[in-house]
This record gives C-alpha cells, structure tokens and sequence, in this order.
C-alpha cells in the first residue's frame, strides 16, 4: 500500500512538472494580457455602474454591475490557469 502510495505521488508531481515545463512564455504572457483586459474591464464597468446610479439609471446599473462582476470571475480564471502553469502575475503595464 505504501509503494502504491508514493508511486501515485511521484505520477502526480510528474504530470504537473511536464505541464509547467511545456508552456511557452508566450501562452502565459497571453494569459497575463488577458488578465490585464479582464481587469480593465470589471474596474470600467463598475465605473460606469456607479455613473448610472448618481444619475438615477438604476436598472442600467445593477445591469453594468453584472457584468462587472463577470469580467471579475474571468479575470480570477485567467489569474488561477496562470499560477497553475507556473506562471506569475504580472505587473500592470500603463
């Protein structure tokens, strides 16, 4: 039992080091430009939210705060595919 133990860990640590070591630079700078955009996004939304209520646009609101939230679970996505590729976030570019 406990040879099969440590040779389904060992299997384990294997596969996730061959999929880090297969991903290019690139992927994972795509990934993190994606980020970036999803980012953006969630922020410019919920701007855009917080302008329709001070103008009384409830209903335009909560529809901007909606989506705002989506852009947010698509940037958490983006953020986890890149640190389980063994990637880091990386700092905004301006």
């Amino acid at each position: 039992m406990k040879k099969l133990f440590i040779l389904l860990i060992g299997a384990a640590v294997a596969a996730v080091t061959t999929v880090q070591a297969s991903v290019s630079p690139k992927t994972l700078d795509n990934l993190n430009t994606a980020y970036q955009g999803e980012s953006n996004a969630a922020h410019r939304y919920e701007a855009f939210a917080m302008k329709a209520d001070s103008e009384g646009y409830v209903y335009a609101a909560r529809l901007f705060r909606a989506a705002s939230k989506a852009e947010s679970i698509h940037r958490e996505t983006h953020k986890k595919a890149i640190l389980e590729l063994g990637g880091k976030i990386n700092d905004f570019k301006l």
